[in-house]
């Protein structure tokens, strides 16, 4: 197992890893709109393109690119920002190389955020 951290995004204080890669598959930690300094951005869209953006950054640092994908798992705080979730998504993922997705809503996010994505990949090792 292989812890993989980025220092493009924002500390973990050492409570969790960005994301641990182990046999072949990489998987990150719950992402946020967060950017490198710690805070969520504002409104709906730019923090579900950031918290995409982020996963993919961890996941690169494992080795793994956007079209590795297999697997994201999306937290949204309002399901009716489903079908602006969708939009963004479609702007991240090609058409041809969609991974396999869940989506549901819950009670609340950390940091007041309104979406949490945690994506899987798989690597070359």
């Amino acid at each position: 197992m292989k812890r993989v951290t980025s220092p493009e995004l924002a500390a973990t204080g050492g409570l969790f890893s960005h994301a641990v890669a182990a046999s072949g598959l990489c998987m990150t930690s719950g992402m946020l709109g967060m950017g490198a300094d710690g805070g969520v951005v504002s409104g709906f869209e730019p923090q579900a393109e950031l918290a995409l953006r982020n996963a993919l950054t961890a996941l690169e640092a494992a080795g793994a690119g956007v079209a590795d994908v297999v697997f994201v798992q999306v937290l949204l705080a309002d399901i009716d920002d489903w079908p602006a979730f969708n939009g963004v998504w479609q702007r991240v993922f090609a058409p041809d190389a969609m991974p396999a997705r869940m989506a549901y809503q819950v009670a609340a996010l950390p940091l007041g955020a309104r979406v949490e994505v945690q994506a899987t990949a798989v690597t070359a090792s």
